[in-house]
């Protein structure tokens, strides 16, 4: 179980998320992602692509060029280096990492996952592959 000062600090990675333009490479759901998970003090998921990539063509060469098969490869990877179980959504809490049916990356709140979509708004999302994140602060 999460404290409060942990939902907070993912709380206060959403917020930043909250009113941006989307952007791929800057403003998209896997650099929200991304940065909750530092919030967690995890290292940054996105370190060998942040700001590597403009467009979903271009992040899917980098992945490939990476060595990885696709973002469901990129993700099972991190978290595997990590120690982070894949498990089910329903056993999700705050913090958690979910990839949608598309591919998309999304974090567990306290009510959903969520996401951010191509208008830059953040969504509710169900995920389809689920992580447990550790707390590492």
């Amino acid at each position: 179980m999460r404290t409060q000062p942990q939902i907070d600090a993912i709380q206060r990675a959403i917020d930043r998320h909250s009113y941006g333009v989307y952007e791929l490479g800057k403003h998209d759901c896997a650099i929200l992602a991304a940065d909750c998970m530092m919030a967690l003090g995890c290292p940054d998921p996105m370190a060998e692509v942040r700001g590597y990539y403009h467009s979903a063509r271009q992040l899917s060469r980098l992945l490939t060029s990476l060595g990885y098969r696709g973002k469901l490869g990129f993700v099972e990877a991190w978290c595997e280096r990590n120690e982070y179980p894949r498990i089910p959504s329903w056993a999700t809490q705050v913090g958690d990492l979910g990839l949608t049916r598309d591919m998309g990356f999304c974090v567990r709140t306290s009510r959903t996952f969520i996401s951010i979509a191509s208008s830059g708004l953040l969504v509710s999302v169900e995920p389809v592959h689920s992580w447990a994140i550790q707390w590492t602060q």
